[in-house]
């Protein structure tokens, strides 16, 4: 049976990510994979993070990508100027099959929320990778039963399972992977 996974806010923590899904997801030959951004920054490995992601894709495992506003700042630095190109190719090749958002089935995945004060929430795609404090401004009736899975705002264990077990239209899955100091966070889920 083909296992949907999703996962945000990676930050660097290349050993966290490795330990999850071997020892913890311990995944399958045909599981798909959504990472919804944040790869880079704050953590003590962000190449590995990209190289691990990369590994997984060699290996035949179904990896969809998304945007991250870390990966977005990183390319508005360095990205128009050659650096990447040139000094990292596979962070530039990597970087190049970063989407917006991806849709599958009844789910909206997505690095930070959708604007719901836009005229179409979808065509936002600065705030797919930015927004913060949306969740009040969600219209179930666009949502039509669809929910959204996003990462980008950090969540304690405990409010991202209550989240999920309310199975609301919402569902934050950052649990702070790097932020060890902060109670409740410090761990990277798994949807």
């Amino acid at each position: 049976m083909t296992r949907k996974i999703a996962i945000s806010d990676i930050h660097g923590c290349a050993r966290t990510l490795r330990r999850l899904l071997e020892k913890k997801v311990r995944l399958t030959p045909g599981d798909e994979l959504f990472f919804l951004g944040d790869y880079i920054n704050r953590g003590p490995d962000s190449a590995g993070v990209i190289s691990y992601i990369r590994e997984l894709k060699a290996e035949g495992f179904s990896v969809t990508c998304l945007m991250g506003n870390h990966e977005d700042r990183y390319l508005q630095q360095w990205g128009d100027r050659g650096y990447l190109k040139q000094s990292l190719p596979d962070w530039r090749d990597f970087f190049d099959t970063l989407l917006p958002y991806h849709i599958e089935g009844r789910y909206i995945l997505v690095h930070a929320g959708l604007n719901f004060s836009a005229a179409d929430p979808m065509a936002d795609t600065f705030s797919m990778m930015y927004i913060r404090n949306w969740k009040h401004r969600v219209k179930r009736s666009w949502l039509k039963g669809r929910v959204i899975i996003h990462g980008h705002t950090r969540q304690t264990v405990t409010q991202i399972r209550r989240g999920v077990a309310m199975g609301g239209p919402v569902i934050s899955i950052d649990a702070g992977c790097y932020a060890i100091e902060q109670a409740g966070q410090g761990h990277l889920c798994a949807f």
